[in-house]
């Protein structure tokens, strides 16, 4: 064999032994039983769509009438509207329209009374005078909250009407339905005839922050039942004491203390005089070093049945008189002789 033969046969035995690299035989053990051995294949997998993307377009161009114009992808970046319904839109502050207060439909009644008298001191409390008798509140409205109904059951007053509920404010005086009635205490209030209107708010509003609202709110309600009772007498009345231990023992929360009462009194002073009212100043009729006193009072803050007679005789005592009209001069009689009228005072006629 030449030298020529012999390398090609070694070159198609080096080829051969490639082409049985890509398909390998089947090995064989020991026992003669044959193992095929699945290739190690990887499949990549197809990337997921990109949803965002939009579709695209089959149509090549514009002027086909089949053609859809894809719209642009929308902007990740730009912040989003929300727009809130609108029965639950609440207007910023300074766009809050300003709405006229709702009044009770009531007619206006005209009581012709005399007024309380020009010269009247609006700066100070109504002062002690000679006791009235209790047909004094026969045509009276007793106005407030759970210590005004107090003082109807227990002083003995039996005159005139209570117009009460249990936790009132000036804030909810026109929506809380008073004690054994259907309407609202304002309705009934603006609704009745009274000559006379005991007005007493404070104590549950001691826990308010903001008061300026508590004057501005008890200035309108003044307002309105000026409107309903042109000619009627409206005392405003300040907040008794209470007893600051007794209180925190029975569970009063913290706010309802004699220093607060004092401050209250302070700006329904304030209401008086700007409001021009009588003051009634309950206060100092019941304050004893500036408590009310610890047997005046079960709870610290509602007065026991005596105490509630004391608060009687107080207002029997703390009235104002109206001012009676003048007299007008009296006519002479029809038989009466004719003045005489001297020559220098005649009087010629032109």
């Amino acid at each position: 064999m030449s030298m020529r033969l012999f390398a090609l046969l070694t070159a198609l035995v080096l080829l051969c032994s490639g082409c049985g690299a890509a398909a390998p035989a089947p090995s064989v053990s020991g026992d003669r039983s044959a193992e095929v051995s699945a290739p190690d294949v990887s499949v990549p997998e197809a990337p997921a769509p990109d949803k965002s993307a939009p579709a695209a377009n089959t149509h090549a161009s514009k002027s086909d009438p089949a053609w859809v114009e894809t719209p642009p992808a929308p902007d990740s970046s730009a912040p989003l509207e929300v727009f809130a319904p609108v029965d639950s839109f609440v207007p910023p502050p300074e766009q809050e329209p300003d709405l006229p207060a709702d009044e009770p439909d009531v007619p206006v009644v005209d009581l012709p009374q005399p007024q309380i008298p020009s010269t009247y001191d609006y700066s100070a409390p109504v002062p002690e005078n000679d006791p009235v008798g209790t047909d004094y509140f026969a045509d009276a409205a007793f106005v407030g909250d759970s210590r005004t109904e107090g003082f109807w059951l227990y002083s003995g007053v039996k005159q005139g009407k209570l117009l009460c509920a249990t936790g009132l404010t000036v804030f909810s005086v026109d929506s809380k339905i008073m004690t054994g009635g259907s309407q609202t205490v304002l309705d009934a209030l603006c609704s009745g005839s009274f000559d006379k209107i005991y007005l007493g708010f404070g104590l549950n509003e001691l826990g308010y922050i903001d008061r300026d609202s508590f004057v501005e709110t008890y200035r309108q309600l003044i307002g309105t039942i000026r409107r309903t009772h042109p000619n009627a007498i409206i005392y405003i009345q300040n907040l008794i004491p209470v007893n600051d231990g007794k209180a925190r023992a029975s569970g009063h929360k913290g706010h309802v203390n004699c220093d607060r009462i004092r401050l209250y009194n302070e700006l329904i002073a304030q209401i008086a005089r700007e409001e021009e009212l009588p003051l009634l100043d309950l206060y100092s009729a019941f304050a004893v070093d500036g408590q009310l006193p610890a047997e005046a009072s079960r709870d610290g803050v509602h007065p026991l049945p005596a105490y509630y007679k004391k608060q009687l005789d107080y207002l029997l005592t703390h009235t104002v008189a109206r001012e009676q009209p003048a007299d007008p001069p009296a006519e002479p009689p029809a038989d009466a002789p004719a003045p005489e009228v001297s020559p220098e005072t005649e009087v010629t006629k032109l």
